[in-house]
């Protein structure tokens, strides 16, 4: 019995290993999901946000941050809601120094919004939905503004 069980450990925890493997669709530069924020990273960084055509909401992020998890939701809700007129990203600030001391993110949540590959608006702190749905449109131009539900 002991020998059955000392064969079974090492199987036990390569499935626990593997079932603690990185979320559907996490890979940089792809939606988390099925939803349409990019995950973004130091590398990728300039393709989807500086190089954009659609202007570009960067959500400065770290998992510690009770903040930025409660705004996680209306992240993604917002990106699904804007999908093909905004872009919107989310970038973990401890994996990606380079791009986080570049923008001199001090306090997370931190929002930037980018349009023309330009720093637009900065917004520091946790922020409502409606705060979120007036800085999109106040980047939008007029023909390409509709309504979005609240």
């Amino acid at each position: 019995m002991r020998t059955i069980i000392i064969n079974a450990l090492p199987v036990a925890i390569f499935m626990l290993l593997a079932s603690c493997g990185p979320e559907t669709g996490t890979q940089e530069g792809h939606s988390v999901g099925h939803e349409a924020v990019i995950v973004l990273t130091d590398a990728i960084y300039e393709e989807h946000v500086l190089r954009s055509n659609e202007p570009v909401l960067v959500d400065f992020w770290a998992a510690w941050c009770q903040p930025c998890l409660e705004m996680k939701p209306i992240i993604r809700e917002l990106a699904e809601e804007y999908d093909g007129r905004v872009k919107i990203g989310q970038m973990n600030v401890k994996d990606n120094p380079f791009t986080t001391a570049k923008y001199e993110i001090e306090a997370i949540p931190a929002l930037l919004l980018f349009q023309d590959g330009k720093l637009f608006r900065r917004i520091n702190g946790s922020k409502t939905k409606d705060e979120l749905v007036r800085l999109l449109e106040s980047v939008l131009v007029p023909a390409d503004r509709t309504a979005v539900e609240k």
